[in-house]
């Protein structure tokens, strides 16, 4: 149903007018068509017949398509458009250009991320996760841009800003902790 309504939207996209929610609605399509394959990964997990060091590989396969590319993808496209709305501010210039720039990025990642964990190459997946990772610097870049041209005088904007991203980096901490060598000391 989710992968339905990305192709929806990217029908729409391709028929409407360009508009400063572009770059917003691309990073929702892409989060869409995560999602089913995402949902496969996880069915996949209960197979009977994975176990051990396989199981490992398609649980970290599955968590990277959700945790960083549904989840992750949408929070960071709704923070391109919402961050300059809550700052009460315009976007910065060539933000939309940037930020479908680290939305690629990002999709590289999540996919590399994906396939490397799928076939047993720790450090690919790793290489994966420093791409994801370089996205998401750039669309922090783009936002401490925003934030120059006019500083959060109100209490909910702080919070907000302050929210997301101890709430993301707290999501990165206990994927690495999951990720830690014990877990995962067949997976070489």
């Amino acid at each position: 149903m989710v992968a339905w309504h990305g192709y929806a939207l990217l029908r729409q996209v391709k028929q409407a007018l360009p508009s400063r929610f572009g770059a917003t609605i691309r990073f929702y399509i892409a989060a869409a068509f995560l999602l089913p394959v995402g949902a496969v990964l996880g069915a996949m997990t209960a197979l009977p017949g994975l176990r051990g060091t396989l199981h490992s590989q398609f649980m970290l396969a599955h968590e990277a398509v959700n945790v960083l590319g549904f989840v992750g993808i949408t929070v960071v496209g709704t923070l391109i458009t919402f961050w300059p709305t809550m700052l009460r501010t315009k976007m910065v210039e060539n933000a939309l250009g940037t930020s479908v720039r680290a939305l690629i990025l990002m999709c590289v990642g999540v996919g590399v991320t994906t396939l490397a964990s799928l076939f047993g190459m720790r450090p690919l997946a790793g290489a994966g996760l420093l791409v994801y990772l370089l996205g998401l610097l750039i669309v922090a870049w783009v936002m401490v841009r925003t934030l120059r041209t006019k500083r959060p005088h109100r209490v909910p904007t702080n919070v907000g800003g302050c929210r997301f991203y101890l709430a993301y980096y707290r999501r990165g901490v206990d994927c690495s902790a999951w990720c830690s060598p014990p877990r995962l000391r067949s997976f070489a």
